[in-house]
């Protein structure tokens, strides 16, 4: 940090219908700065940065950028990105359809203007940029997006957003929520490097951990204020989860738990519901055998594409070839770990993508009222605490975090025996994942597989 001011948010004001995201929020970043902004889902982080980098227009206030006022009627995502301010964002803003470098070139086409070929000039930057930011990472930039795992995704999300050579600012939003903990490292390293260039950084993460070894400065939003902001120095993990509102949380982490051991010990097999493999090979998996009985919490952990997708898509599909090698009694429910590809209804209400999956399981025909529907989401609404003005408001007026919790209300609503997770806490936070892993044990407690 060079001490010159870069960013300067002053009152900013941002209401949804009756939620406000933003309420009356000054916030100052200095160049150099890797400032951390962290807060509990739907604090409203992200509607913060959407408006800095101008996706979304404040209702009330004003910004300066690099000492001057910003018009904000004119303020665009363009215009943003000519001053030099970029976004990886936390819901990927790539094109599954185009290829790797072609996702650099409608970001930053500006760059490959003049002579010689586009083609070639956008996949030496994204292969330049890639490799510097994640080295090894193993991308053909020629390959199509859609190709690639969510890990690899991500990384391409957070390398196009570093590729400006003219850039300034840096908004990162939960830009490791995905990533492995080797791309993890790279990209804090690569971040400690360009803030000492002088390039600036806002670090979004419900990652703590990371928030205490990369920033200098930290911002704490509560409700959609700015409730505490202090130097990295002087705070620590635990006073953060107290500002953020957190006690039950920051008490709970204080106190020591059980091993994993002593619990599964207490768990009660139920051998009604379970999923048996034998010797399944497939794409990715190799001669696999295993067992897996309800009042089970199993993990399947490894590296990235090493065969945990391909077992969990083997298990909820189970067609054809596999179904010859998958005995498995219970009815299932999915979580997929791609929400945004796989899980969401953007275009359908909270209740109705919470209750999708149970009323697909009714008689062909049923009547289903939009007030029931409401009705019967309700309960895990309330209980997962999801932020948002009703269970009848659109899916997409939720944080990330809080449309994650919707796809486990969904799963969880369908009283299914068997509930596949892919990292279902991605993007939720520290309060949230408690309250996450209490409700998996509690059905296990019930007979359920998770």
């Amino acid at each position: 940090m060079d001490g010159k001011q870069i960013l300067e948010l002053s009152e900013i004001v941002k209401t949804y219908g009756n939620t406000t995201a933003n309420d009356h929020i000054n916030l100052s970043v200095f160049k150099g700065d890797v400032l951390g902004l962290v807060g509990a889902n739907g604090a409203g982080k992200s509607t913060l940065m959407r408006i800095v980098s101008g996706v979304t227009k404040p209702d009330e206030g004003t910004i300066t950028f690099n000492g001057e006022e910003i018009d904000l009627r004119s303020f665009l995502p363009a215009l943003a990105g000519r001053m030099g301010i970029h976004v990886a964002y936390q819901e990927l803003s790539l094109c599954g359809n185009l290829a790797v470098y072609e996702n650099f070139y409608v970001e930053l086409k500006t760059l490959f203007q003049g002579g010689g070929s586009w083609r070639k000039k956008a996949m030496d930057l994204a292969e330049k940029v890639l490799n510097e930011v994640f080295p090894d990472n193993g991308i053909d930039v020629r390959n199509e997006l859609s190709s690639l795992s969510i890990a690899q995704q991500q990384m391409v999300e957070i390398a196009r957003a570093c590729a400006d050579p003219n850039a300034r600012l840096l908004i990162l939003d939960e830009p490791t929520s995905s990533l492995p903990i080797e791309q993890t490292q790279q990209l804090l390293a690569y971040i400690r490097k360009k803030a000492k260039e002088g390039v600036t950084f806002i670090y979004i993460t419900h990652r703590l951990f990371e928030i205490m070894s990369v920033t200098n400065r930290i911002y704490v939003l509560k409700n959609g204020q700015v409730v505490y902001n202090c130097f990295t120095t002087d705070t620590s993990e635990e006073e953060l989860i107290h500002k953020m509102g957190d006690d039950s949380a920051a008490a709970e982490a204080a106190q020591p738990v059980d091993t994993a051991e002593d619990q599964y010990r207490e768990s009660v097999v139920n051998p009604d519901v379970y999923v048996k493999c034998d010797s399944l090979n497939s794409a990715g998996l190799k001669d696999l055998s295993c067992e897996m009985y309800g009042g089970e919490i199993i993990g399947i952990s490894g590296l990235e594409g090493n065969g945990q997708k391909d077992l969990i898509h083997a298990i909820f599909s189970s067609r054809g070839e596999l179904k010859k090698r998958i005995n498995r009694r219970g009815s299932v429910a999915y979580v997929t770990g791609d929400r945004k590809a796989e899980g969401n209804f953007p275009l359908w209400s909270i209740a109705e993508n919470i209750s999708i999956t149970s009323l697909m399981r009714k008689k062909l025909l049923a009547v289903n009222s939009p007030g029931k529907v409401i009705e019967q989401s309700e309960g895990w609404y309330r209980r997962l605490k999801i932020k948002g003005e009703s269970p009848g408001s659109p899916l997409m007026s939720l944080s990330g975090g809080n449309q994650q919790k919707v796809l486990i209300a969904r799963a969880l609503q369908s009283s299914a025996d068997i509930i596949i997770l892919d990292d279902p806490t991605r993007g939720v936070d520290v309060e949230t994942k408690r309250q996450l892993y209490s409700v998996f044990q509690e059905a296990a407690g019930e007979g359920k597989l998770v």
